[in-house]
């Protein structure tokens, strides 16, 4: 019973995923040899969750400190893209 409710209060939890904070730019005009620094933050709307943050893609010449939740990029010579993902570490 115990791993039931438990069960059931993951996935209701589970339907409010992290959200990146909402003054992140969705997408942003750059130029070449342009240094690129953003704070990224997401956070939960349960209090006590731990959001981790992981880069899954960066351009060349890019870094993403998971500790500090800073992305550096110096603009090479071609456009490209970024993605990092929120995790939820309490719930998965």
């Amino acid at each position: 019973l115990n791993a039931g409710n438990e069960i059931l209060t993951l996935k209701e939890n589970q339907r409010n995923p992290p959200e990146f904070d909402k003054t992140l730019p969705i997408s942003m005009e750059v130029k070449k040899n342009e240094q690129i620094n953003l704070d990224i933050k997401a956070s939960s709307e349960y209090a006590l969750n731990v959001i981790e943050l992981e880069a899954l893609y960066l351009p060349p010449g890019a870094t993403f400190d998971a500790q500090t939740k800073v992305f550096r990029w110096l603009v090479g010579s071609t456009a490209d893209h970024v993605r990092i993902q929120a995790v939820d570490t309490t719930y998965n």
